[in-house]
């Protein structure tokens, strides 16, 4: 359940959207969305399906929300009632998507290794193997990381592991991003909102631009330098991008970057912007 609501809150809201279902005669499974700020409830939509993220429902009920959507549009009634619902320990979510961890933009491709973390408490719903083509196409997402645990701490940590054992290479994908945040205090104890992730980027991601005086061609581009950016402008200029816990590891791992490429002997000054790197 989240971190921010209180049991009275989650009860209110319950009721509030299992009323408002009711009172309009839906029938099936449908999903309402709220903001939620300075203790209350914004309605945002109602979609009549399920989400991406029903399986955290799912592991903390120990529900079967398909099955039951299938059984009411056959005309048969729900299993069990509203009191019969009990929440038990604590589930997360992450979407694994092929893209790119540090911009975010798709990266279709053909998965070459293809190998889930498994476990108690540990669930992947993907259809994605070993040689499967990522099409351009479509959305983005590719397989969705379930973890639970009696607790938010303890599931925070089991996702830990199963993030560290989530190999896919072929493709890029988001894990490397989502082992970042993991470690972030913010995330750990639930203190984050919708502009969290734009501040985070904007505190913790340096660029450094590297410029050629020799006007020697530092490197070709599309140089692939694992899950960093790197960018050029004619051959003179380009700046090494990276995002990293925070400030001096994002330092650190720009640096890097520019260490894993040939500059052939071109004599390069280190331009480090409003930063304030030496």
């Amino acid at each position: 359940p989240s971190p921010i609501l209180s049991q009275s809150e989650r009860e209110k809201i319950g009721k509030l959207s299992a009323n408002a279902a009711k009172n309009l005669g839906y029938l099936g499974l449908g999903t309402i969305e709220y903001l939620y700020e300075y203790n209350e409830f914004f309605f945002i939509e109602m979609n009549t399906r399920l989400q991406v993220e029903h399986p955290i429902t799912e592991m903390v009920t120990g529900l079967d929300l398909v099955c039951e959507q299938i059984k009411i549009a056959s005309g048969q009634k729900l299993s069990f009632k509203q009191n019969d619902i009990v929440f038990n320990g604590h589930a997360i979510e992450f979407r694994i998507n092929a893209e790119n961890p540090n911009n975010f933009l798709p990266s279709p491709g053909k998965i070459k290794t293809f190998h889930p973390p498994g476990g108690p408490g540990v669930r992947i719903d993907s259809i994605v193997y070993q040689g499967y083509k990522i099409p351009p196409y479509y959305d983005s997402l590719i397989a969705k990381l379930i973890v639970y645990d009696k607790d938010r701490v303890s599931c925070i940590q089991r996702l830990k592991r199963a993030l560290d054992e989530f190999v896919i290479d072929g493709i890029k994908t988001t894990i490397p991003f989502f082992q970042q945040i993991i470690n972030q205090k913010d995330f750990e104890d639930g203190s984050y909102d919708i502009n969290w992730l734009e501040n985070y980027k904007k505190n913790n991601e340096v660029t450094i631009k590297f410029i050629d005086l020799d006007g020697v061609k530092l490197f070709h581009a599309g140089t692939k330098l694992n899950q960093n950016k790197i960018f050029t402008s004619g051959g003179r200029v380009f700046c090494a991008t990276a995002l990293g816990n925070n400030l001096r590891e994002a330092q650190q791992k720009a640096y890097s970057l520019v260490e894993s490429v040939a500059f052939n002997g071109a004599f390069c000054r280190k331009d480090i912007g409003d930063k304030g790197i030496r």
